[in-house]
């Protein structure tokens, strides 16, 4: 076996574990996708890092649909006084499942402690370590970003769906040609309208800007309250 072989082979098992793993734990909607078609698509300060590879790093967008929802309720159930430890009970069984899969993949798929990784939460606004994370849904293929919206739309599940983590891997990811080019699922006739009721909302004056925002931790990321980014930006 060659070196090259040696090496492209746990690569190619690296892409298929981790997914696996996100997938078999709620995180029905993640994938693979490669990090430098991402950072082509927005402005440099929302840049993930590439490590060594130049053709294609491995980047997972971590996202899910009400699948996670049964996942955390059967957790719960099974450590009652976990809901009591923690303010955010749902934000940190996600962590807590995310870390375990990233540990698990790694140790699976036989990868090099040398090889290095990175986790970023969507929700993060330090400066080099935001993510512009729809934009990332939209590149992965998982959902188009609507412009006029500000929205990720998803082909069943609406923009009913959370987008959760981007993870980095030093190890070559997908053939950017294997990305499909998504389109937008809103049917043409009713996109004019759906962008004029936003443009409305969003107008300044109107009770979208006037009306009271609730600003506690828990209700700003409750899971059922939002597209699970926590931004209208439209990048």
């Amino acid at each position: 076996m060659t070196t090259n072989e040696r090496r492209e082979r746990p690569d190619a098992r690296f892409r298929l574990i981790p997914l696996g793993l996100l997938r078999s734990r709620g995180f029905d909607l993640s994938a693979a996708f490669p990090v430098q078609a991402y950072n082509l698509a927005v402005p440099p300060n929302f840049h993930l890092p590439t490590y060594s590879c130049t053709a294609s790093t491995l980047g997972i967008l971590v996202a899910n649909s009400k699948a996670l929802w049964p996942k955390f309720c059967t957790f719960i159930r099974a450590q009652p006084a976990f809901i009591q430890s923690t303010p955010n009970p749902f934000d940190a069984f996600v962590t807590l499942q995310v870390d375990e899969c990233i540990a698990l993949a790694r140790a699976q798929a036989h990868v090099p402690a040398a090889a290095q990784h990175d986790v970023r939460h969507y929700w993060e606004m330090t400066p080099g370590r935001m993510v512009a994370i729809q934009r990332m849904c939209q590149v992965a293929g998982v959902a188009y970003l609507d412009q006029a919206c500000h929205l990720n739309v998803h082909t069943e599940y609406g923009p009913w769906l959370a987008l959760r983590y981007a993870i980095v891997i030093d190890l070559p990811g997908p053939d950017p040609a294997s990305i499909p080019t998504l389109t937008n699922p809103i049917p043409a006739s009713l996109q004019p309208h759906i962008h004029h009721a936003i443009s409305q909302l969003l107008a300044p004056g109107t009770s979208y800007h006037t009306r009271p925002v609730p600003t506690t931790t828990s209700t700003r990321r409750h899971p059922c309250l939002h597209h699970g980014t926590g931004s209208h930006a439209p990048w």
